[in-house]
C-alpha cells in the first residue's frame, strides 16, 4: 500500500496504474487539476464522441474512468449509455453522485474493476474511451485485447493520452511521473502500432500538444492558489509537495517545447 506522511504520499514502490489511482483521491489533485484530470478537458472529449460518432442507443465504455466525470457529461450530451470502470472506490462513489445530480443515472452505472481482469459479460460496447490511460497501464498489450474483445463489429476505441519521444528525466520519474501520466508514456507511433497489434484499424489521430501547454499552465496558476491556501490552513497537505510540482512543471513545460513531451489523439475501428 502507498504511504502518506502528513500529505506526502509516497508511491514510488507502487505500480504506475496505483500510483494514478491514489495520487488522483489526493486533495491536491482536485486543487491542481480539477475534476477532469486529462489534458483538453471536456473539449477533447466532446471532439471524440464525434469522431466515434456516439450518440443515443449507443454503449460507451470509459475505461479507466477516475471520477466519472467524461462518462456522465457523454451520457448527459450524447445520450449514450454509459458504464464507467475504475480502480477507485471514491471513482464509483463520485460518479454515482454526478449521475444521480445531472439525472443521467438510469443510462450510467459504475464498476471499480481493472481492464485487464474486468468482467467481461458487462457487455459489448459501441465506443470505447480511453483518457490519459494507456499510458499508465503496465501490461498494454494484454489491456488493448481485453478491449478488442468487447468491441462490437465496426465499434471504436478512442484514446487521448500523454506523448513521451525519450526517456524522461529523473525528476519526472517515479511518482511524480505517474502523478502527470508520464511514467511510462509511449510516443504516438507506438500507441498506434499497439492499437493496430491487437486488431484495430487507426482511423484518425493527430496531435493535440496545446492541450498539454494549457494544462500546465493551469496548473502554474493553481499551485499559486494551492499555496496560499496551505498558509491560511484551508488546504491540509505538506507544502513540500507544491514544491516538487513546481520543480516537475518547470521540466515538463521545457520538454513541451522542445517537442520531447506531447499529447495524442487517436481513434481505431474494429472491422465490421
Amino acid at each position: 500500500m502507498a504511504n502518506s506522511t502528513d500529505g506526502l504520499i509516497e508511491l514510488d514502490s507502487q505500480p504506475v496504474g496505483a500510483c494514478c489511482s491514489v495520487i488522483y483521491s489526493h486533495p491536491l489533485a482536485t486543487w491542481l487539476i480539477g475534476e477532469s484530470f486529462h489534458p483538453g478537458g471536456l473539449a477533447l472529449t466532446d471532439e471524440i464522441a464525434n469522431l466515434t460518432n456516439l450518440g443515443p442507443g449507443k454503449r460507451l465504455l470509459d475505461a479507466g474512468c477516475g471520477r466519472g466525470t467524461s462518462t456522465v457529461h457523454l451520457a448527459e450530451t450524447t445520450q449514450c449509455h454509459a458504464v464507467g470502470l475504475t480502480l477507485e472506490s471514491d471513482g464509483v462513489e463520485r460518479g454515482r453522485a454526478l449521475a444521480a445530480a445531472t439525472g443521467v443515472d438510469d443510462r450510467v452505472r459504475f464498476v471499480q474493476d481493472d481492464i485487464l481482469h474486468m468482467d467481461t459479460s458487462i457487455g459489448e460496447f459501441d465506443v470505447v474511451l480511453m483518457e490519459c490511460v494507456l499510458s499508465t497501464l503496465e501490461q498494454k498489450p494484454e489491456s488493448l485485447r481485453q478491449l478488442y474483445r468487447i468491441v462490437k463489429p465496426g465499434g471504436y476505441i478512442a484514446l487521448s493520452d500523454v506523448t513521451v519521444s525519450r526517456e524522461l528525466p529523473t525528476e519526472l520519474q517515479g511518482s511524480i511521473g505517474a502523478a502527470l501520466c508520464m511514467a511510462d508514456a509511449r510516443d504516438l507511433d507506438e500507441y498506434m502500432s499497439l492499437i493496430e497489434d491487437v486488431g484495430f484499424k487507426v482511423k484518425e489521430y493527430r496531435s493535440a500538444k496545446e492541450a498539454v501547454q494549457q494544462l500546465i499552465k493551469k496548473i502554474g496558476t493553481r499551485l499559486m492558489i494551492a499555496e496560499a491556501a496551505i498558509g491560511l490552513g484551508s488546504l491540509k497537505v505538506n507544502r513540500s509537495l507544491i514544491v516538487q510540482a513546481r520543480d516537475a512543471l518547470k521540466i515538463a513545460s521545457k520538454l513541451v517545447e522542445d517537442g520531447s513531451l506531447g499529447y495524442g489523439l487517436i481513434v481505431a475501428q474494429r472491422a465490421g
